[in-house]
């Protein structure tokens, strides 16, 4: 089974179809707003409360779009969850977790993010908007059953890894 923290990341689309993306504070990598699921937190109150404490947006949460699993380099479990997500208004006000915030078009957004990050940005931009799975090192992402999901908001579980086509 696997025990993995979890992570929701909102795929933030402006009327002009621009993509949201932030530099974390850590290490300045570029990513989607979002962060780990609060113990006994609904998933959508978690991946929008995520998204107001480090943007400041009020965003409508859509369908979740993509989910992939993986092993971190300290081989601990890791479990993300992207949502489409749409605001009205593109006034960014940053939490101390990133240092800027850059409203991108999608094949430019795509180009400062992981390969997770990108596919489900795609998945958005394009419409296609249905959740897919990526099975991960013998994580069977097909299905619930003996899986256990634990999520500690204070550990820092780092980006998704890159992974070649």
């Amino acid at each position: 089974h696997l025990e993995a923290t979890v992570s929701l990341r909102g795929v933030i689309v402006a009327p002009d179809n621009e993509v949201l993306i932030v530099a974390r504070s850590s290490d300045g990598e570029w990513e989607l707003p979002g962060g780990r699921l609060g113990k006994h937190e609904d998933a959508v109150d978690g991946v929008h409360r995520e998204i107001v404490e480090e943007t400041g947006l009020d965003a409508a949460i859509g369908q979740p779009v993509h989910a992939v699993a993986w092993r971190n380099d300290a081989n601990c479990g890791r479990f993300a969850v992207y949502y489409d997500c749409t605001v009205d208004s593109k006034t960014v006000q940053l939490s101390d977790e990133h240092t800027d915030a850059t409203w991108l078009s999608p094949t430019a957004a795509k180009t400062r993010v992981s390969e997770a990050q990108r596919t489900a940005i795609s998945i958005v931009t394009t419409g296609q908007n249905q959740c897919t799975a990526v099975d991960t090192e013998g994580v069977d992402s097909t299905t619930e059953t003996g899986t256990h999901i634990e999520s500690d908001p204070d550990v820092d579980i780092g980006p998704e890894p890159e992974r070649s086509s």
